[in-house]
């Protein structure tokens, strides 16, 4: 199945040299901030093959400076609750987080396996469409804003939904899952605002993940949907809010 998808490369964003300071207008502080990026299994599992440099080479890509960022990757089969979503603790400086989760979304777009794996689809549409992520929830509650403003904002100016989730579960009512569904060129302009907000608050979440594997949740619903042959994903304007918006394309017979 092909993938039409608007995109650019995370390669691409953000290779600085050590003394340069921030790579953007939102992204210029130097404290360090910590979120749990959301990673289909498949695609972990590409990643850890023994053929591929993937993991590696993003680890070095962002291991740089006086103040490198520090990746942890969750063990074979701790998923966050309620999903089949592996967890990678990024923590470091916002520029360099930004940069992992961009080379990070990358792999997730380019995965081909998501086409038939039970994690390439959820109630929002194709997950190559979606940047998942943790954070706390006083962080959240700064991206959000007042009444929203914030994540209006974000929202309406990038051309993105954004969707900030609680779990259910007691034991992580202190944390939020921040989904940023759009062209990956929107999503990755607006991930720098978002981190910007996370970065305004010193509450970040801890670096731990192994207390996951204790929590059982329910698999998310997944929406009924017919099988995609002979056909393509492409972004479209349309919709009541005139929105971009991922559709199937069927191939004319």
């Amino acid at each position: 199945m092909e993938t039409d998808i608007l995109k650019r490369k995370a390669d691409d964003l953000l290779y600085l040299d050590e003394d340069t300071s921030s790579p953007n207008k939102y992204l210029k502080k130097d404290d360090s901030i910590t979120v749990k990026f959301l990673m289909p299994d498949v695609v972990v599992g590409g990643m850890l093959r023994k053929d591929s440099p993937v993991f590696k080479h993003i680890k070095k890509s962002v291991s740089y400076g006086p103040n490198p960022a520090r990746i942890l990757l969750s063990d074979k089969g701790i998923y966050f609750p309620g999903t089949l979503e592996r967890i990678v603790v990024l923590s470091g400086p916002p520029y360099l987080v930004y940069q992992a989760c961009c080379m990070f979304q990358d792999q997730i777009i380019d995965d081909l396996h998501l086409s038939t794996d039970s994690t390439g689809e959820n109630k929002s549409g194709p997950r190559q469409g979606q940047m998942k992520f943790v954070v706390g929830s006083r962080a959240a509650s700064i991206v959000i804003g007042k009444k929203g403003v914030h994540i209006n904002d974000v929202s309406k100016y990038f051309n993105v939904d954004i969707d900030v989730y609680v779990p259910s579960h007691p034991d992580l009512r202190d944390e939020r899952v921040i989904t940023v569904i759009g062209p990956s060129i929107n999503v990755f302009d607006a991930l720098e605002p978002i981190l910007y907000q996370i970065s305004q608050q010193s509450d970040h979440i801890n670096e731990e993940y192994k207390y996951y594997k204790e929590i059982e949740e329910p698999l998310e619903n997944k929406e009924s949907r017919p099988p995609r042959n002979n056909g393509r994903w492409s972004w479209q304007v349309g919709g009541k809010k005139n929105k971009t918006q991922w559709v199937w394309l069927q191939d004319a017979d």
